[in-house]
């Protein structure tokens, strides 16, 4: 096939690749501590090649920030060069809006759903999620959420967010001096 000029195909590989490393390694990474509770059978595990990828598949989500920073800038210079100017209140509050609902709608759901569940594992981690979730909503509102002490973030995996949009915002500061330069 032939690909036009400016084209950035490659990314949904790197993007596939890396979602498909992130969810071999959660798969292992999460339970491990419930999985191996004795030291011989985890230097036993842990001792094959293909364990690496899941002991080192904590760095893998730091290709989405590269692929995150690469998009940024790519559609922002086409931005500036059709505009010469750029509106950065424009993009962070478009930007705002694109992630913002599924997320609020997450959080709502956590406060919903007490009053109409229950189960037998419920004890064990909802009421643990629901009560940082009481107390520390907001965060994840104004993405701020990893900032906090683990034991604070409601709905831990919404870090990735909160770092994404402020890598974002920071990512704006050098579109300038790298267009002109």
């Amino acid at each position: 096939t032939s690909q036009k000029s400016g084209s950035l195909d490659a990314i949904n590989g790197i993007r596939a690749l890396s979602m498909a490393w992130i969810l071999y390694a959660h798969t292992y990474l999460i339970p491990i501590k419930e999985t191996f509770s004795f030291a011989k059978e985890y230097s036993k595990a842990v001792s094959g090649v293909f364990f690496q990828f899941i002991l080192n598949g904590w760095v893998i989500v730091d290709s989405f920030f590269l692929v995150g920073a690469i998009l940024s800038f790519y559609t922002n210079f086409k931005g500036l060069e059709k505009r010469k100017k750029i509106n950065f209140l424009a993009i962070i509050f478009n930007r705002f809006c694109r992630i913002s609902p599924a997320n609020w709608f997450t959080i709502l759901l956590i406060l919903v759903i007490p009053s109409i569940s229950s189960g037998p594992l419920w004890n064990e981690y909802f009421d643990y999620q629901f009560n940082k979730c009481t107390k520390f909503w907001w965060s994840n509102l104004i993405f701020i959420n990893n900032w906090f002490k683990e034991s604070n973030i409601c709905l831990i995996h919404t870090w990735y967010l909160a770092a994404d949009m402020q890598l974002y915002i920071v990512s704006l500061i050098f579109l300038i001096p790298v267009y002109k330069y």
